[in-house]
């Protein structure tokens, strides 16, 4: 039986607990819903890198990094950059291109 309180969220001072591991490849959070590893990364922020790699290396991601897109939607903090944007724009250029 699975408690809730396996999966507590912990702060950057204390040690991360592992995930009870369903099949290697699939986790299973206290929503009830199924994590797939392979799908998934880990993003950290305002720790070194070792505690990142011990992280992903606990919880079975691999680490990611920002930018990045998420349904096609640039993913990033802070003010917008072309870098952020360009491919957007090029798509729409793309297609006003193609009609």
């Amino acid at each position: 039986m699975i408690h809730k309180q396996d999966f507590r969220a912990h702060n950057r001072k204390s040690f991360i607990q592992p995930f009870e591991k369903v099949n290697d490849k699939i986790l299973l959070m206290e929503s009830s819903q199924l994590v797939n590893l392979a799908k998934s990364k880990c993003y950290t922020g305002g720790i070194s890198e070792h505690m990142k790699s011990l992280i992903a290396d606990i919880r079975g991601f691999s680490s990611g990094a920002t930018p990045f897109t998420y349904l096609g939607i640039p993913l990033f903090k802070g003010k917008p950059r072309v870098i952020h944007l360009q491919p957007i724009a090029d798509h729409k250029i793309r297609l006003k291109m193609a009609r």
